[in-house]
């Protein structure tokens, strides 16, 4: 296994592309100084309340794992469900800034250079500017940092 350099995330060595961030794999993926990584909470379709204790379980792993940045990926609503998802996780990311788990979340619609939120993730972790979702106004994401 090798770490992308651009999203962090542990990619099978054989692999060209990331298939997190669709980042093409060089020989220099398993150098990296700040990693990210991506947890499809989403795919699961959890309750809001599941949803809570899998994303305080992601946290820690990251915390473990020297993970900077979460991008989570729980859906917008198109389906009925990942909008619920959505909102619970974001008022929960209040919660755990305040209890000091995690530092501050980017919604996924501000994500760009644009937005002041956009502009402090970039500030720390410039790479994140090469992420598929940066500059998408995706709101089926939001970005954590830990």
């Amino acid at each position: 296994m090798t770490l992308c350099e651009v999203c962090g995330n542990e990619v099978a060595a054989s692999a060209s592309l990331c298939p997190f961030c669709g980042n093409p794999l060089s020989k220099k993926s398993t150098t990296v100084s700040r990693k990210f990584a991506t947890f499809f909470i989403k795919k699961e379709m959890p309750t809001c309340d599941a949803a809570c204790h899998l994303l305080e379980e992601q946290i820690r792993l990251c915390g473990k794992r020297g993970i900077k940045v979460l991008k989570v990926i729980h859906g917008y609503g198109s389906s009925g469900v990942g909008g619920e998802l959505r909102w619970c996780l974001r008022e929960y990311m209040d919660v755990l800034i305040r209890r000091g788990w995690m530092q501050y979340y980017v919604a996924g619609e501000e994500l760009n250079r644009q937005t002041p939120a956009g502009r402090t993730l970039i500030g720390s972790f410039p790479r994140y500017t090469k992420d598929k979702d940066w500059g998408r106004k995706n709101k089926g994401i939001t970005v954590i940092v830990v």
